[in-house]
């Protein structure tokens, strides 16, 4: 690595706060030239891991990149596979977990070539993190448990962490008896070793284990420990967690000025040190405690900006993912350079020793025949890695527009809410409030997949009609019907993308109607495609709103946003996908047509 890399790496660990004493000794060893290259690179992965991945990201993942340059140069795949695992944990950071396996399996398959153990455990721990992020818990505990038994009987921090992390992982699928096990070997180790951070993610481990299962009082002294331990080390980051599981205990032991005052120094904390994932949580933790305390107006008001943030942080990730994908793209030209000079190196190297041995003619033949090869090959790998960044930004496109949907419905039911408070009609607005939070939980979780079970769909729109319905005075009664041949837990289709159709004929079709209407919504199997029908009896489209009308105009992009949706799904999966409207003698029907997607 040049001089002058060396200088902007020490600069940047010294803005962001490392500790001296540890930060000097893994520098002295970085820049001693006499120790073996592996010693220096795993001081250089330290410097990063330790002392700056989780305070300054972006800095770590230039660091990691330059990390990943210099362990080419020195044909060390254990730094290689370090480098990667620490840039996945980045793209992890930032909700890209997709990228993010792909950066782990890179690693994975390094660690194993170089016989790298704890390089291998920590790829599949990671790979596993991010699958349960993504949904998938069940593959996520897989790699975990391959993790777990690759490192088991070694005793060291790695382990302990692993443990813990599956104690969590378990806890949230009401696995308790695993989570509790996992959890106290975690402790046990971390003990032994004297660990305060591993003593202190375990103890977390344990407390939440047992506050979902209603067991508070025995959960209290392990956050209060926990706590204590991460305030001593000076990790603001547990700091947060701690009191978060702290203040929804005191919340369910009815104890709401101190669950409160937790919530709001874990919004505090996380404020301070500008991490969005950890504010957007925060809000979501004061509007739970809020809630549970009664406080209705400003429980509304921390879900307004949670929603606000969420929002804000999912237009920010996709308007820089394209980019963050260009970038990855023209890295990964640079490592094939890299590589393919060093091949030239060895090439030459090579053709040095045939020269002596072989005649001229001999020699040049040779060498032609390589580079050709050389330069197919590399032709071929490009054509390969542009196909795949086109795919890739074909999927970011169907994100945003996934994205673009979520508010599109929140911000409706909002405004139902507020109809309650501004009536002072406090146990309608906590009624419809707790209503409202069970659908948006299942919209904001359904919006992370580009497909989900038509079962999870149907209980996601079911709940947002009856919302619907008990705002308009039970104007409207419905009913959603599946046919026989469906298999709705098998069945997949792109999250809510019928709801824009479902509410243009509520508000636009039964809304100006005379006296009551009725909605239908069917799904039914037609030569192997899915075909929804949403049938309503209002005034029909030749009563609809002027086109100038504002309402007519947001009920024009929530229909754009669903036909763009059904034109990415068309290109991904084949097959037509698309809607039309049909006039009715009373209302109006609308037909969805798409490909039959299994699980």
């Amino acid at each position: 690595m040049k001089r002058t890399a060396l200088v902007v790496l020490l600069l940047l660990l010294v803005r962001t706060g490392i500790g001296q004493d540890r930060s000097d000794s893994l520098r002295r060893i970085w820049e001693d030239g006499t120790r073996p290259d592996t010693t220096r690179l795993v001081a250089l992965k330290h410097l990063i891991r330790e002392r700056i991945l989780f305070t300054a990201p972006d800095s770590a993942l230039g660091l990691a990149r330059m990390l990943y340059d210099t362990a080419v140069h020195m044909g060390v795949e254990a730094g290689m596979s370090a480098a990667l695992n620490i840039q996945g944990i980045v793209m992890a950071m930032q909700g890209e977990h997709a990228a993010a396996i792909g950066l782990y399996e890179r690693a994975l398959e390094l660690g194993r070539k170089a016989g790298d153990v704890e390089g291998q455990v920590s790829a599949m721990k990671n790979i596993g993190g991010s699958h349960f992020m993504m949904g998938q818990a069940f593959d996520g505990l897989t790699f975990m448990e391959r993790a777990l038994e690759l490192s088991r009987g070694s005793g060291d921090r790695l382990e302990a962490n692993l443990l813990s992390s599956m104690a969590l992982t378990y806890t949230k699928m009401d696995m308790y008896g695993k989570a509790d096990e996992c959890a106290r070997r975690a402790l046990a180790i971390a003990d032994s070793l004297g660990d305060q951070q591993e003593i202190q993610y375990a103890l977390t481990a344990l407390g939440d284990n047992l506050m979902r299962q209603g067991d508070l009082d025995p959960a209290l002294p392990y956050y209060q420990r926990a706590l204590a331990i991460a305030e001593q080390v000076g990790d603001q980051r547990r700091i947060g967690a701690a009191l978060e599981g702290l203040s929804s205990l005191y919340a369910r032991r009815g104890q709401h000025d101190q669950a409160i005052a937790m919530a709001r120094r874990r919004l505090g904390i996380a404020e301070a040190i500008l991490d969005r994932a950890s504010m957007e949580q925060g809000y979501l933790n004061l509007y739970d405690v809020y809630q549970l305390a009664g406080r209705i107006p400003e429980a509304l008001e921390m879900l307004e900006r949670y929603t606000e943030l969420h929002d804000v942080i999912r237009s920010d990730e996709n308007k820089a993912a394209l980019l963050r994908q260009k970038i990855q793209f023209d890295f990964d030209l640079k490592e094939a350079a890299l590589r393919a000079e060093q091949e030239k190196k060895d090439l030459i190297a090579a053709a040095e020793i045939r020269r002596q041995k072989a005649m001229r003619h001999v020699y040049l033949g040779g060498a032609l025949v390589l580079l050709v090869g050389a330069v197919i090959f590399f032709q071929l790998d490009r054509r390969r890695r542009r196909e795949r960044f086109q795919k890739e930004a074909a999927e970011l496109q169907t994100q945003a527009l996934r994205a673009q949907m979520n508010p599109h419905f929140i911000f409706n039911a909002l405004n139902s809410i507020n109809a309650y408070v501004q009536r002072n009609n406090a146990d309608g607005a906590s009624s419809f409030l707790s209503k409202f939070a069970r659908v948006m939980r299942g919209v904001l979780e359904n919006s992370r997949h580009r497909e989900v079970p038509l079962k999870d769909d149907l209980e996601t729109l079911r709940g947002y009609m009856e919302l619907e319905r008990k705002r308009t005075d039970d104007k409207f009664d419905f009913t959603i019907t599946v046919a026989p041949a469906i298999d709705p837990e098998q069945v997949m289709v792109p999250p809510l993308v019928v709801q824009p159709l479902v509410e243009n004929a509520i508000w636009h079709g039964i809304a100006p109607k005379e006296g009551h209407g009725h909605i239908r919504l069917q799904v039914e199997l037609r030569n192997e495609r899915l075909i929804w029908t949403i049938d309503d009896d209002g005034v029909g489209r030749a009563a609809a709103r002027p086109a100038k009308d504002p309402a007519a105009m947001k009920t024009s992009l929530g229909t754009a946003i669903t036909r763009s949706r059904l034109e990415l799904l068309q290109q991904q999966v084949g097959g037509r996908a698309g809607f039309h409207y049909e006039d009715l003698p009373q209302g109006t029907r609308v037909v969805v047509d798409m490909p039959l997607i299994q699980a």
